[in-house]
This record gives C-alpha cells, sequence and structure tokens, in this order.
C-alpha cells in the first residue's frame, strides 16, 4: 500500500504502521521464517526513511526457510552495499561502530546466485544486483548476460511496470565516467547508472558506430562533457534564511547520513552567490580553526552534494588547521543551472571571487582543493591566479584519456583538459592518488605530477582506490606535513 502512496509523509507513516505490527507477529512467533522475512522487508523499508539498517532477521529467516529467494537477495543487497560503501559512509560508520560492518562482492554475489538458484528469474532487481555485482568483479561476460537479462524482464506486476527500462543491449551503454560516490540504482535507471563502470572495461570495444553516437551528435565538448562526468544526487541540505535573507544556515535533510550538533552549525554559514552565466551557486564557510592562516577552497567530487560533504570538512579543517570554503556545481544541491564544463568553470570563478569579497582572504593564503573531477575546476582557476597552493586529488588529465586509456593527444572535441592548464600552475602543488584508482587511472596523477612546474612530493597511497584514499592514515599525515611546515617555510 506504501508504494501506492504519492505522499511522502503518508508512505512513511504507513511503513512504520506496518513495521510496528510485524514486530507484534515477531513476539507471537519468533520460529516461523515469513515473519522475520517481512520484518526484514520492512526494516529495509524503514531505513530508507531513517538511515538504519538491520539484518539480523534476514539471517534468521535464511535460517529457517532456506529456500526464500526474497530474503537470499535482501542479504545480497545488504552485503553489497557495505562493501559499496563509499568513503564518507565509512567514515561515519568508523565513529558509530567500534567494528564497523563488512563484506565482499563474492559474498553478495553467493545470495543473488542462490537467490535465482531457488527461483530463476523471479525479480527484476535481482537480475540487476548480479549483473552489477558482476561488474564489480571485472567479470563481463556474466555482467552482458544479467543487465541484458534484466533490460529484457517482462513485465508482471505494478513496480515491474514503473520499473521497467526500454530492452537495450548492454553494449550499447554510452556514459563513461562516474567517480567518486554512492548513487542508489533501481531497474528503470540500471543501465544508465551501470554506464560508468561497464564503459570503463568495454570501451575499446565499442563500434564505430556507438562511438560516433557517443561523441558526435552533436560533437561538442560540453555535450561530452555532460556524457562523462555529472551525476548530481538528490539534494540533501537545505539553507535556511536568517532574518536579514543574506545568510542562510545549513539544514541537512532526513536522507543525509549525518546530522549536526548546535554548536556546530554555529560555525557553518551558507549564502548564494551569482555566477557569470546567471545561474545561483550555493556556498558554504566551514570556521573550523580560529587560527587558522589558509583557507582551503574545495571543489567535491561529482556525484555528492555540500550536505555530503559538510561533516567531512569539519574534521578535515579541525585536523590541519584550516577553514574550508565549498560550493556546489550548477545543479547540484540547491545551486541552479544544469551541470556542465562551462558551467564548472563559471562556477569555480564566482566562488573565488566570493571567498576573497565577502571574507577579505588574499589569495597568498587561499588553498585550491579539488577532488576527482573536481580537480578540473581546480586547475583551470589555479592556471590564471597564483594562489597559496594547489592541492590535486585523484586528478584527470582530460575526459578522452579517461575513456580511451592509450590517447595520446588532446583532441578539439575532449573534455576536461587539465593536462595541457597543469603547466600554466605557477603555485607549489600537491598531487595524491590512490595507486589501485578504478575510476581515474594512477596513470593521471603521475602524468598530472610530471607536468607541474612546482610540483612538491606526491602522496601515492598504495592500494588505495577511487574513493578511499582519505581512510589511510598517510593522508593526514601528509596534509599537515604540507600545510603546517612545507608553505610556513
Amino acid at each position: 500500500m506504501s508504494k501506492q502512496v504519492e505522499d511522502k509523509e503518508q508512505m512513511q507513516h504507513l511503513i512504520f504502521e506496518a513495521h510496528d505490527i510485524i514486530q507484534r507477529a515477531l513476539q507471537c512467533d519468533a520460529s516461523h521464517f515469513a515473519v522475520h522475512k517481512w520484518c526484514s522487508v520492512l526494516l529495509d523499508a524503514r531505513a530508507a526513511c531513517e538511515g538504519v539498517t538491520e539484518r539480523i532477521n534476514q539471517l534468521k529467516a535464511i535460517e529457517l526457510n532456506p529456500k526464500d529467494a526474497t530474503t537470499l537477495h535482501m542479504l545480497g543487497v545488504w552485503c553489497f552495499s557495505i562493501t559499496d560503501m563509499p568513503w564518507y559512509q565509512r567514515q561515519i560508520a568508523r565513529t558509530f561502530f567500534a567494528t564497523p560492518p563488512t563484506s565482499t562482492y563474492e559474498e553478495a554475489l553467493q545470495f543473488f546466485s542462490k537467490a535465482e538458484e531457488v527461483d530463476p528469474q523471479f525479480y527484476s532487481q535481482n537480475l540487476l544486483m548480479l549483473g552489477k555485482t558482476y561488474l564489480r568483479i571485472n567479470d563481463i561476460e556474466n555482467a552482458r548476460h544479467y543487465l541484458y537479462l534484466a533490460s529484457t524482464y517482462p513485465t508482471h506486476t505494478d513496480d515491474d511496470i514503473k520499473e521497467k527500462p526500454l530492452p537495450v543491449h548492454p553494449t550499447e551503454i554510452r556514459t563513461l565516467i562516474s567517480p567518486s560516490s554512492a548513487v542508489e540504482l533501481n531497474t528503470t535507471s540500471a543501465l544508465a547508472n551501470y554506464a560508468t563502470e561497464f564503459t570503463q572495461l568495454t570501451m575499446n570495444g565499442l563500434s564505430l558506430r556507438e562511438l560516433c553516437c557517443l561523441f558526435c551528435c552533436p560533437p561538442w565538448p560540453s555535450r561530452i562533457a555532460a556524457k562523462l562526468a555529472f551525476l548530481p544526487p538528490d539534494p540533501t541540505y537545505n539553507f535556511q534564511a536568517d532574518e536579514t535573507g543574506s545568510k542562510f544556515s545549513l539544514t541537512l535533510t532526513e536522507r543525509a547520513e549525518w546530522q549536526y550538533s548546535e554548536r556546530e552549525k554555529e560555525n557553518i554559514e551558507g549564502f548564494f552567490t551569482r555566477t557569470s552565466r546567471g545561474n545561483r551557486v550555493a556556498c558554504l564557510f566551514v570556521r573550523c580553526s580560529t587560527s587558522a592562516r589558509f583557507t582551503i577552497l574545495f571543489s567535491h567530487g561529482n556525484a555528492v552534494d555540500l550536505g555530503q560533504m559538510s561533516s567531512f570538512y569539519l574534521g578535515l579543517g579541525s585536523r590541519i588547521n584550516c577553514n574550508i570554503f565549498s560550493y556546489d556545481y550548477s545543479g547540484y544541491g540547491v545551486s541552479t543551472g544544469k551541470p556542465s564544463e562551462k558551467n564548472l568553470y563559471a562556477d569555480i570563478d564566482a566562488a573565488w571571487h566570493a571567498l576573497r569579497t565577502r571574507y577579505g582572504i588574499s589569495p597568498e593564503n587561499i588553498i585550491l582543493y579539488g577532488q576527482s573531477i573536481g580537480t578540473v575546476p581546480t586547475v583551470d582557476l589555479a592556471s590564471r591566479y597564483e594562489v597559496g597552493a594547489v592541492i590535486l586529488h585523484s586528478p584527470l588529465m582530460s575526459g578522452m584519456r579517461v575513456a580511451f586509456p592509450n590517447t595520446k593527444r588532446t583532441w578539439l572535441f575532449d573534455a576536461f583538459p587539465s593536462i595541457d592548464k597543469v603547466p600554466k600552475v605557477t603555485s607549489p602543488v600537491l598531487v595524491i592518488h590512490g595507486t589501485e584508482d578504478e575510476v581515474i587511472d594512477f596513470s593521471h596523477g603521475l602524468a598530472i605530477y610530471e607536468r607541474c612546474p612546482r610540483a612538491v612530493e606526491p602522496l601515492w597511497v598504495d592500494g588505495a582506490g577511487h574513493n578511499d584514499v582519505e581512510l589511510y592514515s598517510q593522508y593526514l599525515e601528509r596534509l599537515k606535513q604540507f600545510v603546517s611546515v612545507e608553505l610556513l617555510n
């Protein structure tokens, strides 16, 4: 019934009411597998409403009835989500759990496969998750098979009708880069969202017709950029205006993983600034230290917004004694407009001028920090202004070089050509990259480092991927050394 209700509050009310009923049923008969199964289903639904994850009932349901495909599927989803958890959620998990929950893609695959064995093609979402899990472990043939089955799955229920995608073969997926973050998948958006991982593994096998469709319809860098890099999440925050209407406090939505104390809120100030392209961009100033010499102008990754990043900003700034100033790209969070390469450059320009005029911070006291796609506007700005320093975290040489690793030159229609702008950066540059980066290959960081005129000792994090560099101890150690010692000397 909750799925038939449009109003979110009413839907949540029905879910919570059903959860209370199933809890009473659990007290009446704790040995019935169906009770544990539906308790697990409702815990999943409740988790979507309030961010709580509990899976004990799934294990109990499987113990009582090992041939229940639905419960096997849900446990597979739990294993996958734990394994696929982005860095900022891992940080939160470490805060709340002495031993954070762990799992593997192989474990998730066991549950999805068992569910399929028990009841073949019982659920389109199980086919979908099988395809995604095989992608994660680089099993391309099985990924093709299950993604195709998911895309051609017949409609049996109202949910299937709502979620059914067009029958598109996996080899026709044509999106390229999907850097950091958590993107929830449903059947409707599955092929589009899988495009990132799938194309990274199969792009070199695309036909000439498919390449033309990707890059030549029409052959404009801005269109390529849109296909390459932007995955704005649903906003996780709002701005609440003060009496003057010029200052805003950050209010996180219920779906945000982190909520602030009143004391922390006092150190966060939000406001809007207007870009040269007419968009209204949300900005955030996080005052982490009263004695900070430097303020970091932070350009975040492609699938997060200020709400998701703000807790990280508080932690980072307090640990390296810097204040943090950040902004949301056009089309992200509560910023207006649509994300594009041109808007990316206009957005950081507007943030730069707002930081200097509103807070009176001089260029020599500003550190530009770009992460993943955020390195693109960071390099562009740094090539035009001399600043205190630049930090490039998992940088990319250009869009084409990410999609086609053997690309040796910058083509006219290439997007994000940072490799050609880096030689113009006159400020000290610290490059950070994981050696096992699965999204932007480690070779990109090396090439950027080699082209920087004033590159300092880089940080190559052995074994780190694209989304977990921050979890390694050397990350903070190197930043502290750079900011507190090298820049001051």
